[in-house]
């Protein structure tokens, strides 16, 4: 069934239509003629939660999870893969009060990056969304809707990266990739 009413994104120029959906739906979005995969899963979901992200990274793709950190929580990552290798880890950590990025090539990390132009903005106990939007030279990331940061690749075969894996302390509620 169709809807005729637009619904208006921030940072999206295109027309959506709206649909609420309960449970599992794969989605394929249209915009000018081309067609790009997307996987969308609700929740709650197990931990650890790893899926495919399809076609892999390239620019304009991005990848939203939402959920909530648990009350006791210590750590949690969000890691997008290429094989064995960690294109990007996100790492907030609670007890370090840091959100720790970093990338780890043939089991060796790199150098971790930890400045922020504000505030932790994961909190213990409270419920959160993180944006992960491919850019040609970085990944731009932004936490409950502010725009937090920007990751410069290190590994440059963005189509390579190609999976995404979530654990630690929180409740992952929808994942869209």
């Amino acid at each position: 069934m169709m809807y005729p009413h637009p619904a208006y994104v921030s940072g999206f120029s295109g027309r959506a239509e709206v649909l609420f959906v309960v449970g599992r739906l794969g989605v394929k979005s249209h915009c000018g003629g081309i067609h790009w995969p997307c996987k969308m899963k609700s929740g709650p979901l197990p931990m650890p939660f790893v899926t495919t992200i399809p076609g892999g990274l390239y620019p304009s793709k991005s990848i939203i999870l939402s959920g909530t950190v648990l009350p006791s929580a210590q750590r949690f990552h969000i890691n997008l893969c290429s094989g064995s290798h960690i294109a990007f880890h996100l790492n907030p950590r609670f007890d370090e009060n840091a959100v720790v990025r970093n990338t780890q090539i043939n089991n060796c990390w790199g150098s971790e990056e930890r400045s922020l132009p504000r505030k932790m903005p994961f909190v213990r106990g409270q419920s959160f969304s993180v944006w992960i939007l491919c850019d040609t030279h970085c990944l731009k990331v932004a936490v409950d809707g502010q725009h937090l940061f920007e990751y410069y690749h290190r590994l440059r075969n963005l189509p390579a990266i190609n999976k995404l894996e979530v654990g630690g302390d929180i409740q992952l509620t929808h994942v869209q990739t």
